[in-house]
């Protein structure tokens, strides 16, 4: 590619620096022609159909370094934030990454388990290489800037036959620095034929009070891998995050006969931008899919999914519920793609949407494609309001108008919340809180 190709962007990739481990070999390869990629398409602009609801331009005017190892301190400062979050279940194996680049705090001693920060485990052991599958020029061009410019991150393989008794915990964190910054972790999570794993990812920012412009850009991916007759329940909360921008893909394949459940539970953030791509690539491969999604004023959510039939008698189901209250705006953009030899399917897809105050804002597009003739597929949406004869019904019992929207708010998400593994029970408080900041009617 000559220099008139490219299109200019936002970061500055001549300082980029990643561990040697990342650059050799055949991941080298890949990781320069990814970055190849992103710099001649650039970031994505509102010409481009999966962005044409969600505005850039944020990042597009700023200029942002590749963040540095943050210090020891800082490290810690998040571990401690986090372990205050997730309570009882910080016990098991847990790592912590900050923009980025990974420091081990317990890496556990569970059978079959190998988990630790990325770049370490390539160095040591550089086969494990290939559990970073090929990122698919569909994804994107953020996608692509991850593939090639990624620093660090974690790796968690489950060998086969293994079942781990606690829930294993990544924590993906961004921290402002003295100039703009941008954050590329990547995870692995691989599951052999016949394990069994709950892992909890949270995302986590250590950042200044209210900023003109965003201080930090967290532009990560995880990848996950279910073998044959494995089941992994992953859970990704994201907490509140005003002032940063945060953009992540989660790339999924189950094979023949695995099981996937996946929530992911989204309390607003300035741009917060979700890319969830599975891929059902064996026979009786399932996956079942819940999604919550908070925005309030000067926030922005967008949900993408992409589900892929490739075989016979896959299930799939998809329930995802946003709460948007202020002015704040939310988007779900959901595709079922069902392959002609996937016969047998069953796929649902569900959005619901709950408008707090007129100034709130959905954009929903739930569709099927479906080139099988003999499936059961069904997608819907809405979007609407508080029932005002609920609403009144409650005031009649003695509830203030806070408490009743909060109630009735808290019953909407329920329904996702309720189906979190029990590891991930202390989501189901912070979601309770931030529901009350949301509904709290001015004065």
């Amino acid at each position: 590619m000559t220099q008139a190709t490219a299109t200019s962007t936002p970061f500055d990739l001549d300082r980029l620096a990643a561990p040697a481990a990342l650059d050799a070999g055949a991941l080298g390869e890949r990781r320069r022609a990814a970055l190849e990629a992103f710099r001649s398409a650039g970031l994505p602009g509102p010409r481009d159909e999966a962005w044409r609801f969600t505005s850039l331009a944020p990042i597009a005017r700023g200029s942002f370094a590749p963040a540095p190892r943050p210090d020891a301190a800082t490290f810690a400062a998040v571990e401690r934030r986090a372990a205050e979050a997730l309570g009882a279940a910080w016990r098991g194996p847990r790592l912590v990454v900050v923009n980025g680049w990974a420091a081990a705090v317990d890496a556990g001693d569970a059978d079959g388990l190998t988990f630790g920060g990325l770049a370490d485990a390539l160095a040591r052991e550089p086969a494990l290489a290939d559990l970073l599958r090929d990122v698919a020029p569909e994804a994107g061009a953020l996608a692509a800037l991850n593939a090639g410019a990624f620093t660090d991150g974690a790796l968690l393989r489950v060998g086969p036959g293994a079942a781990l008794p606690d829930p294993v915990v990544v924590v993906l964190a961004t921290a402002a620095g003295d100039e703009p910054l941008l954050a590329l972790p990547r995870v692995v999570v691989a599951l052999e034929r016949g394990a069994q794993a709950t892992v909890i990812e949270l995302h986590l920012a250590l950042e200044p009070g209210a900023t003109p412009a965003p201080r930090v850009v967290h532009d990560g991916l995880t990848q996950v891998h279910v073998g044959q007759g494995a089941r992994l329940d992953l859970v990704v909360a994201q907490l509140q995050d005003d002032d940063g921008v945060r953009v992540h893909g989660h790339h999924a394949r189950v094979e023949r006969d695995g099981g996937l459940g996946l929530t992911l539970v989204q309390l607003g953030g300035r741009l917060v931008r979700e890319d969830l791509r599975l891929l059902l690539d064996g026979e009786g491969a399932e996956a079942r899919v819940g999604g919550l999604y908070l925005a309030g004023d000067g926030q922005h959510v967008d949900d993408h999914v992409w589900m892929e039939h490739a075989r016979p008698h896959g299930t799939s189901a998809q329930l995802f519920k946003g709460v948007v209250g202020g002015a704040g705006r939310a988007v779900f953009d959901g595709q079922v793609h069902v392959r002609e030899d996937a016969q047998k399917t069953s796929a649902q897809q569900t959005n619901r949407n709950l408008l707090l105050s007129p100034q709130a804002a959905v954009n929903t597009n739930p569709r099927l494609t479906i080139h099988a003739d003999d499936v059961k597929c069904s997608h819907g949406a809405t979007i609407g309001q508080l029932d005002e004869d609920a609403l009144f019904y409650l005031r009649a019992r003695g509830l203030d108008r806070d408490v009743a929207r909060a109630l009735l708010t808290r019953a909407f998400a329920a329904e996702v919340v309720d189906a979190l593994p029990a590891a991930a029970a202390w989501v189901g408080d912070l979601v309770k809180a931030r529901l009350t900041a949301l509904t709290e009617v001015p004065a």
